[in-house]
């Protein structure tokens, strides 16, 4: 008998539950930005509980570009076997949160995305404390979307 080989059945767009699932999937993202003309990603982790995208950033060259352009695009990648992969974009504004609830909400969402169900939580592994004073972001106006290349056995 031969063995069965990928085959790639092209690029799909995928449905917006299917992209929900991915950002509760997935932590790292890659933020990216304008610099003037110039283009700026950085990759990071965010925090997603099934509506809203937060982000934890310290002050420094995000801070400042996102300040005088609030425009964003977040990308999220989620790797099959073989060369198959499903990919979530999502654009939107940096709103800054400075109310202390929704800070704190955005911390707790932040926090439980990112908790690792392979590390328990004890002193040495709990988050430490930024002393930089970062700033926590949700993405408003966010438009999710997403494409998969998908393979299937042939």
């Amino acid at each position: 008998p031969t063995a069965e080989k990928p085959v790639d059945t092209g690029i799909v767009s995928l449905d917006e539950e299917e992209c929900r699932s991915i950002l509760r999937q997935q932590r790292l993202c890659v933020l990216s930005m304008t610099d003037g003309d110039a283009p700026y990603a950085v990759p990071l982790f965010y925090g997603f509980d099934g509506e809203s995208i937060w982000l934890g950033i310290a002050e420094g060259r995000k801070t400042l570009l996102l300040d005088r352009n609030s425009r964003l695009c977040l990308s999220v990648i989620d790797l099959g076997p073989g060369d198959a992969w499903r990919s979530v974009l999502v654009t939107g504004r940096a709103t800054w949160v400075t109310d202390p609830e929704q800070r704190s909400r955005g911390i707790q969402v932040l926090m439980q995305h990112n908790r690792r169900p392979d590390r328990p939580v004890t002193q040495s592994t709990q988050p430490r404390r930024r002393h930089s004073g970062g700033r926590i972001l949700l993405v408003a106006d966010a438009v999710i979307t997403g494409r998969a290349m998908r393979q299937v056995l042939e």
